[in-house]
């Protein structure tokens, strides 16, 4: 006698593709998903460092300023900020020391650029007048003179600072700081 040939019925093959493809589907889908969670967080923390950098540069600065009620030592004009350091270490004579200014650039808007004007200057290069890029991921910049002697700093970044807001593609930080003056008046 023969015995019967045990095979796969249509059905059974059919069953066992669509569980194949669930699952196929189910790996795509939970790789594209942290594929791109890997590339926000990336994206995220490259702003927020470059946003750490300039806040860092500038409250080292507003910390060491100096000035007085008649000469203050912080001045601010729309997205500007200029600082007086007395780099040379001559508390009671203001006129030798230095400029640091922070604007934003002119042909580029989103670049947030540090200068340093006077000749007792001694950051960057050290050699005088000196300018550099601090960020280029700027869309904010906003400071605050506060009348108790501290400087309140806000920056807003995006990775690609032309276009628009996207949590994935293109997320957006935002870091605040008050910074206390140690040995000036802002009045």
């Amino acid at each position: 006698m023969f015995k019967p040939l045990r095979s796969f019925t249509l059905i059974e093959l059919l069953i066992v593709l669509i569980i194949l493809f669930i699952m196929v589907f189910t790996f795509y889908t939970l790789e594209n998903y942290g594929h791109s969670q890997l590339m926000r967080a990336q994206r995220r923390t490259k702003v927020q460092n470059e946003l750490a950098l300039a806040t860092e540069h500038m409250s080292k600065y507003v910390q060491q300023t100096t000035g007085n009620i008649n000469n203050p030592g912080i001045v601010t004009t729309g997205a500007n900020l200029q600082v007086r350091v007395d780099f040379n270490q001559t508390p009671g004579n203001l006129v030798d020391d230095g400029w640091v200014n922070y604007a934003l650039d002119t042909v580029d808007p989103h670049v947030l650029k540090v200068d340093c004007i006077g000749a007792a200057c001694s950051f960057g290069t050290g050699h005088g007048e000196t300018a550099e890029e601090l960020s280029n991921k700027i869309v904010n910049f906003v400071v605050t003179i506060n009348n108790v002697n501290s400087v309140d700093i806000d920056l807003r970044g995006r990775y690609n600072p032309a276009a628009t807001v996207d949590n994935y593609k293109n997320p957006e930080v935002e870091m605040n700081t008050q910074v206390i003056c140690n040995s000036q008046s802002t009045n």
